[in-house]
């Protein structure tokens, strides 16, 4: 089977819960997947459940601070999401997983933490066979044509953006 590239980016809330939604079907099947999250650091439902039920099947790499970049990001940040390339890179060459996931790999483009063409030369580097999803804000058309599938997530509405603060469960 033919391994695709998979797209989810946009303002809009669910990117992060499509691909987990994408790996807990490829676990229904017996499939080994990798999970890479940069700028990600404080916990998480997603990654509590993926760690207590499903750590058989999902490895799960995160590189990011507690604290949410805003703002201008630190250097400890360029670093962290350098890191995270790296593991995603290594992930997408090696044989150990059917799926790799690199969350929050786009935005880390939009904060300039990567560059476009590293994430290229990843993207590029993948196994033929290998699925693979990257999630985030934006994605540059230079990576696009890469990607096999690509769903664009727009906000229409959202509390967060009156004030309201994220909720545990829902948000996070």
């Amino acid at each position: 089977m033919k391994g695709m590239v998979h797209i989810y980016y946009g303002d809009g809330k669910g990117k992060t819960s499509s691909a987990m939604g994408a790996m807990l079907r490829a676990v229904g099947h017996g499939w080994k997947v990798g999970v890479v999250q940069v700028m990600k650091g404080r916990p998480s439902g997603e990654i509590t459940a993926i760690r207590e039920f499903l750590g058989e099947y999902v490895d799960v790499y995160r590189y990011g601070r507690k604290e949410f970049v805003i703002g201008k990001p630190s250097e400890r940040d360029r670093e962290l999401a350098k890191r995270g390339l790296s593991r995603l890179g290594k992930m997408v060459r090696g044989r150990k997983y059917n799926m790799v996931v690199g969350d929050e790999i786009l935005t880390a483009i939009d904060f300039r933490l990567l560059s476009v063409s590293d994430v290229v030369e990843v993207v590029k580097s993948k196994r033929e066979d290998l699925e693979l999803i990257l999630t985030g804000s934006i994605c540059p058309k230079s990576l696009m044509r890469y990607g096999d599938i690509i769903t664009e997530f727009k906000m229409i509405k959202h509390p967060y953006y009156l004030g309201e603060p994220a909720r545990e469960g829902v948000e996070y």
